[in-house]
């Protein structure tokens, strides 16, 4: 059997999924719904995703596997990057 901190440190060996922004910039002009933040991280290849607004403050630090979606004031996309 695994020990228990033997299985914990199983759970963090995943793949890295890193963001390809490129992949995702059919989703431009398109409502911001949870579908749509879904489909687009999918269509990314990255592992997790985050809707800013135009001009929020957002932390400085780049993550490779996260894709940021940025809003107008409608909720539409208007760009599509990584970090």
């Amino acid at each position: 059997t695994q020990s228990r901190s033997s299985a914990a440190s199983d759970v963090y060996k995943r793949q890295v999924q890193v963001c390809n922004a490129a992949s995702a910039q059919s989703f431009v002009g398109k409502s911001n719904t949870s579908a749509t933040l879904e489909a687009a991280r999918k269509q990314s290849g990255a592992y997790m995703a985050r809707v800013l607004r135009e001009g929020q403050p957002t932390t400085m630090e780049f993550n490779q596997e996260r894709l940021n979606l940025v809003v107008d004031g409608t909720g539409r996309i208007v760009a599509v990057r990584c970090g």
